[in-house]
């Protein structure tokens, strides 16, 4: 009994060596909403016509990860998709400092993202859907 709980002991320091010591997840918080005037004009207008945008509160409805800005319509597919307990995971993979990836925060009922880059070191990005896919988390290492 004595040899088994040593090697008890040993498996979890082990699992514990051969994690990567700079493999540090990251949440990321999308706002939960956005004041916005949307839709904007573009192009001139009859003489005469003015065109009057109030401001709006907008509520976070999604994430999107990006190759690039937002701007240039980019958006990753995720590599791969499961369940665990009452959660859907989708999961991006990155080569580290290959590529500019953005995270996006998508509001209803416009199509206003918010996004920031994320660090050259991310390999992978997580996002954690729940029921309805109701956006848990996102956690990027």
């Amino acid at each position: 009994m004595v040899k088994m709980h040593g090697i008890v002991a040993v498996v979890p320091l082990l699992a514990m060596l051969c994690q990567p010591l700079s493999a540090k997840a990251e949440d990321y918080a999308c706002p939960p909403s956005v004041m916005a005037q949307s839709p904007k004009v573009t192009g001139s207008l009859p003489e005469g016509w003015n065109a009057f945008t109030p401001l709006t509160t907008f509520f976070f409805d999604n994430v999107l990860i990006f190759l690039g800005e937002p701007t240039h319509n980019a958006s990753l597919a995720p590599d791969r998709e499961f369940a665990m307990n009452s959660e859907e995971i989708a999961v991006w993979t990155f080569s580290p400092g290959e590529r500019h990836v953005w995270i996006g925060c998508r509001y209803s009922e416009t199509d206003l993202i918010v996004g920031r880059e994320l660090p050259l070191s991310v390999k992978e990005c997580r996002v954690h859907y729940g029921p309805k896919n109701h956006v848990h988390r996102v956690s990027c290492e």
